[in-house]
């Protein structure tokens, strides 16, 4: 009887052993995946970020440079047209001082003088849309950005056609169809220059 009891009590403590280790073991197990599935959330977390402050600092190289294409285009634009402009703003001026009035010692000569330069300024307007048709846009620019400035560029285009029109009666000239083109061109500039955070330049004193 005794050695049944002692054989039912090793018996007993094995099975609780044996329970206490698998409850061990699974508590092992568990800590274990705790701490790998935290290890790799972390490195996640890391990945993110340093893919957040890569696609950051790509964003930041594309926009300057945009800034300095921009500036670099006006500069070429402006060379482009400037003298040309120059003339028709000329003969707008003369226009005005006509119908205002004021210091005119000689009004038939200065008539005279705005027919001879509305000529030449229609000329200038002729050269200036031949050489924008062959103007550049850069390419370094994304492709909607390269597709808005063409389209400027062809608003320019038109408002050296209007203008041209316009000094075909120059003394009753019209310039508000022109007024139209250049604000078109005007607009969707200044749409790039925003997306880029620069500041829009006044084109109008730009092409004088």
């Amino acid at each position: 009887m005794k050695k049944l009891l002692l054989t039912l009590g090793i018996s007993s403590i094995l099975v609780v052993a044996g329970c206490g280790g698998e409850e061990n073991g699974d508590s092992t197990d568990t800590e274990e995946n705790q701490e790998s599935q935290q290890q790799e959330e972390t490195t996640q977390e890391n990945e993110s970020s340093n893919e957040n402050t890569e696609n950051s600092d790509n964003a930041e190289s594309d926009q300057q440079s945009a800034q300095s294409v921009l500036m670099d285009t006006q500069l070429k634009m402006a060379d482009t047209v400037r003298s040309h402009n120059a003339k028709i703003v000329g003969v707008q001026s003369d226009i005005a001082k006509l119908e205002g009035g004021e210091d005119v010692e000689n009004p038939e000569e200065l008539k005279s003088s705005i027919k001879e330069k509305a000529k030449e300024a229609q000329t200038a307007a002729e050269e200036a849309i031949s050489s924008l048709d062959s103007f550049e846009v850069p390419s370094d620019l994304s492709q909607e950005q390269q597709d808005t400035m063409k389209s400027a560029i062809e608003d320019l285009k038109a408002y050296f056609t209007e203008a041209k029109s316009a000094l075909d009666n120059p003394l009753e000239a019209d310039f508000s169809k022109a007024e139209e083109k250049f604000n078109a061109f005007s607009k969707k500039m200044k749409g790039l220059y925003e997306e880029v955070d620069l500041v829009t330049p006044d084109f109008y004193k730009e092409f004088q």
